[in-house]
């Protein structure tokens, strides 16, 4: 703030007049007289001059990830002697960035290893690292599993896996078995609490610590059973709500707090189902099971389900006595149903019995049989929204597998 301030000042007296100028500029006077009255006025002039300047500046960029930010930058300046200015900035949005291209303060969450056990009549474990977007590593073996064995049920739980029950070449089992993974080190497996009947095609989810098993062939086909992980261990096994049919070769994924029950087998004579089921998941509980949006005929069996937290995708599997490269995708809709299903990008090959999962935006694809037998093909392709999109053939499987699982961890 700045002051100015004027003082006039003047004087009378007989035969003299005098003129000061304010400032202290120059003074003219005509008298020799010496002035004896001298009134003064003094006169205080006071200037506030205020004001405030607010910017606001919004950026949006976009590439294949992307990254939105909204800064609101405001600066106040109050001009008192030195001009002062205050600023104040609010960010909002969390920039992330596509896996492999993060810096060590921004790096992608989720799983960085794929793991692929059992195919039939097999023991042989292989993990290979997710490099970067839609990349893997090279393909490690690593310890074998005790028996050798195919159509199990497969599951991670933070750094322990566990594998359920299956079938040993000639009978299904109820041996369950667990590895600790160190990076992408997996342990020697080791015992834990057995599954309570012999089943084998059987599907797992993990949800809140909780493994749930859906039996899909054996003793109690429609049977459900959970357990709780803690550590590398599996608690006692607890019967839940059974799956309203019985289905050999089917599929299940978790999303939104929901369990999604597709297509299958119902004979055991190549004749896949279009039903489709769904029921909550939570605490440790499965609820009742609700039918939804059917798939296209004439469905599927041997296929894989995966989810991109939006939409479920049905990908591959076999429509009668042959394999399919087809990929469905339907959106699920509030309360869990699904929307109508609509085709997508396919897969360079056909291919059923074969294993899939989604990690950090990318499809992953591995082996599965064709019309001659089981292959060693690894493909990946971008996912979500619904679309999938093109394919990238990646550096194959150490050895063909079918009827095998994969889970990322």
């Amino acid at each position: 703030m700045r002051r100015r301030a004027w003082v006039l000042g003047f004087a009378v007296s007989a035969g003299a007049a005098v003129l000061v100028s304010a400032g202290g500029c120059s003074t003219t006077s005509k008298s020799t007289s010496t002035p004896t009255d001298v009134p003064t006025a003094t006169y205080t002039f006071t200037e506030t001059p205020t004001y405030s300047v607010t910017r606001t500046h919004t950026r949006t960029e976009t590439n294949t990830y992307t990254i939105s930010n909204t800064h609101t930058a405001t600066r106040t300046s109050t001009p008192s002697g030195s001009p002062t200015n205050t600023r104040t900035d609010t960010q909002t949005g969390t920039p992330t960035c596509p896996p492999g291209t993060c810096s060590p303060t921004n790096t992608p969450s989720g799983p960085n290893n794929l793991a692929v056990l059992g195919g039939f009549c097999s023991s042989v474990v292989h993990v290979a690292p997710i490099t970067g977007p839609g990349t893997l590593g090279a393909w490690t073996t690593q310890p074998a599993y005790p028996i050798s064995f195919g159509e199990e049920g497969f599951v991670a739980v933070g750094n322990c896996l566990f594998s359920v029950a299956g079938y040993n070449c000639s009978a299904a089992v109820s041996s369950c078995y667990a590895s600790t993974a160190s990076g992408g080190t997996l342990s020697a497996w080791t015992t834990v609490t057995a599954y309570p009947v012999a089943a084998f095609t059987n599907h797992m989810v993990e949800d809140a610590g909780f493994v749930f098993s859906f039996s899909g062939y054996g003793s109690s086909a429609n049977a459900v059973y959970r357990a709780m992980a803690s550590g590398c261990s599996l608690s006692a096994w607890t019967s839940l709500t059974a799956l309203p049919v019985a289905r050999d070769f089917s599929a299940f994924v978790k999303a939104q707090g929901y369990v999604y029950y597709l297509g299958g087998d119902p004979t055991g004579g190549f004749q896949p189902s279009v039903a489709c089921y769904y029921a909550t998941i939570s605490s440790g509980t499965i609820g009742a099971w609700t039918t939804t949006t059917a798939l296209p005929s004439p469905g599927r069996f041997g296929h894989e389900l995966v989810t991109d937290g939006s939409y479920v995708y049905v990908i591959g599997g076999g429509n009668n006595t042959s394999p399919t490269s087809t990929i469905y995708a339907a959106q699920i809709l509030g309360g869990g149903a699904l929307g109508s299903w609509a085709t997508t990008t396919a897969l360079p090959a056909v291919r059923w019995f074969l294993g899939a999962t989604v990690v950090n935006g990318y499809l992953y694809v591995t082996a599965g049989g064709d019309a001659a037998g089981a292959t060693s093909t690894v493909f990946s392709a971008t996912i979500g929204g619904g679309v999938v999109g093109s394919f990238t053939t990646l550096a194959p499987m150490p050895i063909a597998r079918e009827d095998h699982r994969m889970v990322a961890f």
